[in-house]
């Protein structure tokens, strides 16, 4: 996986040996698309991805607030849209109708 990621300037560190429950980080993505737009979602993604698989940072409350900070959120706003019960609701609904439209897994030919 480091040779894949490097060849499109992505660095595999495997700094985090757990993995996360992705959805506050889906969540965070959302709230950042319906406040801010497109362009902001993808900077917090791409502050998330290298937060995680480069610098080892696991995607909690306290590293995604800060996340959401440096894509202009104010941090208590970033903590309480990972607080919000409606957000959470909305974001596990759009995870099932996806999980119905799409087969998982890795392609085979």
């Amino acid at each position: 996986m480091k040779a894949a990621g490097q060849s499109v300037g992505i660095q595999f560190t495997g700094k985090t040996e757990r993995s996360p429950n992705t959805l506050l980080s889906h969540m965070l993505a959302d709230y950042v698309l319906e406040k801010k737009g497109w362009k902001a979602q993808n900077e917090v993604l791409e502050i998330m991805f290298k937060a995680y698989f480069t610098d080892g940072i696991y995607p909690d409350v306290d590293a995604l607030a800060y996340m959401g900070r440096e894509c202009g959120l104010d941090e208590k706003e970033a903590r309480d849209a990972l607080a919000d019960d409606g957000l959470r609701y909305k974001v596990q609904n759009m995870v099932a109708e996806n999980n119905e439209k799409v087969v998982g897994g890795v392609p085979m030919f």
